[in-house]
């Protein structure tokens, strides 16, 4: 690193020849320019490269963490789940345990304060399809709805949730 220019040099094996590439970058906060140079036995050329880092907005960073959630399912029975929000790659990732199982979810959004998805459980042999929303209604809580869809019985339950120490 000099003069705010990164270089560097690596070697890779291309269909069996070995092949040198030289960075020369210029990082500039959560973006990077500059020219990859490639010299394959001789055979030497550059291209321009741009990369940018995905960041998370700062609404969305204060979600990250662990969150019990309390809520009495459709069928009457007092559950607790923890939501799980980790940023992987700028990007939002989930994960739902209820009930000590976890839960594959889609669809996931996550904007301003709020994180939706759905996922489906099965229940008494029954398919449940549910829609997950919840809002920071502070620092460490979290209020909202989860929608569900048992064979055409719809409706939703209120869901509140606090965050994990």
């Amino acid at each position: 690193l000099k003069d705010n220019k990164l270089s560097f040099d690596s070697q890779i094996d291309y269909n069996g020849v070995p092949m040198k590439l030289t960075y020369v970058c210029e990082p500039r906060g959560n973006a990077i320019t500059g020219i990859l140079k490639y010299d394959l036995r001789g055979n030497v050329g550059e291209f321009d490269i741009n990369a940018s880092k995905k960041v998370l907005a700062p609404s969305i960073k204060a979600m990250l963490g662990a969150w019990d959630f309390e809520f009495t399912g459709p069928d009457g029975i007092d559950r607790k789940s923890l939501l799980t929000l980790t940023d992987k790659g700028g990007e939002v990732a989930a994960k739902l345990e209820t009930d000590g199982q976890s839960h594959d979810v889609s669809e996931l959004k996550a904007a301003n304060s709020t994180v939706s998805f759905e996922f489906v459980v099965e229940h008494d042999g029954l398919v449940v399809e549910l829609t997950w929303e919840s809002e920071m209604s502070g620092k460490n809580e979290m209020e909202g709805t989860l929608s569900f869809d048992v064979e055409g019985n719809v409706g939703d339950i209120p869901i509140e949730g606090t965050r994990k120490n």
